[in-house]
C-alpha cells in the first residue's frame, strides 16, 4: 500500500512538471510571435526644409505603389519641421510634401509640393526602401526664386469623370509653369467644386499642370494678355489621365426671315438639342437636329431677346448665344 502511494505521488509530480513546462513553452512561443510581428513593422521620421529653414506647417503623404496602383492611406502633419510615421509594414514608399506657407502673393522664393528625391512630378519621385527600424529622411522643397507680378490671371476648374475616385487621397495641387516649363507657383484645387485661380501674373505664356500621383498628365499652354479677362482652362480627370476640356466654340446664329440659322464646320455625328429660352427662363421652342446646317423656324414667337442653347443628349457640349427676334 505504501509503495502504491509513492507511485501515485511520483506520477503527480511528473505531470505537474510537464504542465508547468508546457505553460512556459507556450509563453515563450507567444512572445516570439509578438517579436516577429513587431519586427515586420517600421518607424521612421525626418525633416522638411524650405531653403535653409524648417517647414513649420504642411502635410506629408506616404504613397505606396502596388502593381501600378498608387494609394496613400496614411499622412502626417509637419510639426516644427519634423514628421514621423509609426508601425508601418516594411516595403517601398514615396513621400509627398504639400507645404502651407502663409505669405503674401509677392513673397519669393516660391516653394512647391515636392516628392522624395526633390521632384515635383510623381514619375520622377524616389522610392524609399524601408527594411529596418527607425529611418531618417530629409526633404527639401522644390523652389522658384524669381519674383513675378502683373495684372493677368488664369483660372479654371477640375471635372471628375463619373465613377472616378482619387487614387491617392491627396488634395490636387495645380502647378503653374513659366514659358520654359519651370514650376513657379501652385494652388490647391477647391475640394468642393474643383476651382483654382492664379492672379497677379504678367503678360506672356504659361503652362498649367494638375498633379495627381499615378495619373498621366502634361503641361498645357495658356497665353495671357493685359487688359483681358482671366484665361480659363478646365480639366477632365479620369482614372488614367488628365486632359484639358475642349474650349467651347463660339455660337454665331443668323436671324433672318423668321428663322434662326446655325452652321457648323464639322459634321454632327450625334443629335443636337436646340432650345430657345426667354428672359424668365421659360422654354419657348425645343427640337432635335442631326445636321451641320440647322434652321429653326421662329415664326409666331414674340419679338424680344432670347437665349439659344445647343447641347448634346449627355450635356457634354453646351453652346449658348443671345438672339434678338424682330417678329411681330
Amino acid at each position: 500500500m505504501q509503495t502504491l502511494f509513492k507511485i501515485i505521488v511520483l506520477i503527480t509530480l511528473v505531470f505537474s512538471e510537464i504542465l508547468s513546462y508546457g505553460q512556459m513553452y507556450s509563453h515563450i512561443v507567444a512572445n516570439e510571435t509578438n517579436v516577429q510581428n513587431n519586427e515586420n513593422y517600421n518607424t521612421f521620421s525626418g525633416n522638411v526644409f524650405y531653403g535653409e529653414k524648417l517647414l513649420q506647417n504642411g502635410k506629408v503623404y506616404l504613397i505606396s505603389n502596388s502593381k501600378k496602383s498608387y494609394s496613400s492611406e496614411i499622412s502626417c502633419i509637419v510639426e516644427d519641421g519634423n514628421f514621423k510615421f509609426k508601425d508601418l509594414e516594411f516595403g517601398k514608399y514615396s513621400l509627398y510634401v504639400i507645404p502651407e506657407l502663409d505669405f503674401d502673393f509677392l513673397y519669393y522664393p516660391k516653394y512647391l509640393p515636392t516628392y522624395s528625391g526633390g521632384a515635383y512630378l510623381w514619375e520622377e519621385a524616389s522610392e524609399n526602401v524601408f527594411n529596418k527600424n527607425i529611418e531618417n529622411i530629409n526633404i527639401s522643397l522644390y523652389s522658384y526664386s524669381e519674383p513675378f507680378y502683373g495684372h493677368c490671371s488664369i483660372s479654371g476648374k477640375l471635372f471628375f469623370n463619373q465613377g472616378y475616385s482619387s487614387t491617392v487621397n491627396i488634395p490636387v495641387p495645380i502647378l503653374l509653369l513659366n514659358k520654359d516649363k519651370v514650376p513657379m507657383d501652385f494652388r490647391i484645387a477647391n475640394e468642393i467644386d474643383g476651382t483654382y485661380n492664379f492672379e497677379y501674373l504678367s503678360e506672356g505664356k504659361y503652362y498649367i499642370h494638375p498633379e495627381i500621383t499615378g495619373v498621366k498628365t502634361h503641361e498645357y499652354e495658356v497665353n495671357v494678355k493685359d487688359n483681358s479677362e482671366s484665361q480659363r482652362i478646365n480639366f477632365r480627370i479620369s482614372k488614367n489621365n488628365i486632359k484639358p476640356e475642349e474650349k467651347e466654340k463660339v455660337l454665331k446664329p443668323i436671324v433672318d426671315n423668321n428663322t434662326i440659322k446655325i452652321f457648323f464646320d464639322e459634321d454632327q455625328r450625334t443629335p443636337l438639342i436646340c432650345e430657345l429660352v426667354d428672359i424668365s427662363g421659360k422654354s419657348i421652342l425645343k427640337n432635335v437636329y442631326l445636321t451641320n446646317n440647322i434652321i429653326i423656324n421662329v415664326s409666331g414667337v414674340a419679338a424680344g431677346i432670347y437665349l439659344l442653347r445647343v447641347r448634346t443628349f449627355d450635356n457634354s457640349i453646351v453652346k449658348t448665344a443671345k438672339v434678338y427676334l424682330k417678329n411681330s
